[in-house]
């Protein structure tokens, strides 16, 4: 299940033969058959010894962090959808190790698949950086599930443990 940042950026031209623009394609969300958002999260590892994770800050609170996702575009797949996350929110180029696993919020009716991802090269300047002003900062993982217990991000802390992360 190998993804790369070059499997979404032809997505423009099957959205097009649809009568989709991209523009809109990032706004539309994509529902399952019993009406959940569909989304990612993607723990973004410096490498396979999966010991430093890539957190990124929030969009609405800046001074605090957490692991980059998004919802699923229309035509992507989840995989692709993980790949372009983090593109987007942390400037990474990346591909998929793994699935971790799909988790259910039924108080915000979203369906969240979570991917372990390898971390091939990192720019300084990206998307989320210039459109909202998010940085990025590389964590161990003890300190990123740290970051995450102190928001109560309980579901997010799972991941690690999924991914077979050592704290």
């Amino acid at each position: 299940m190998e993804a790369s940042v070059g499997m979404f950026t032809g997505m423009e031209g099957k959205l097009k033969k649809k009568g989709v623009k991209a523009k809109e394609a990032s706004n539309q969300r994509v529902y399952d058959k019993d009406g959940y958002r569909r989304r990612v999260d993607c723990l973004l590892f410096r490498n396979s010894k999966k010991q430093e994770v890539l957190l990124v800050s929030s969009r609405n609170h800046p001074d605090l962090w957490t692991i980059a996702g998004g919802g699923i575009e229309p035509l992507e797949t989840p995989a692709q959808a993980a790949v372009r996350e983090g593109h987007e929110e942390a400037g990474v180029t990346c591909e998929v190790i793994s699935s971790i696993g799909v988790f259910e919020d039924k108080e915000r009716k979203t369906r969240t698949e979570a991917f372990s991802m390898l971390v091939t090269s990192e720019a300084e300047d990206y998307l989320d950086k210039n459109n909202w002003g998010r940085s990025k900062k590389w964590f161990s993982v003890k300190e990123a599930i740290e970051i995450l217990n102190m928001r109560q991000k309980y579901d997010k802390m799972a991941y690690f443990a999924l991914a077979g992360c050592e704290n």
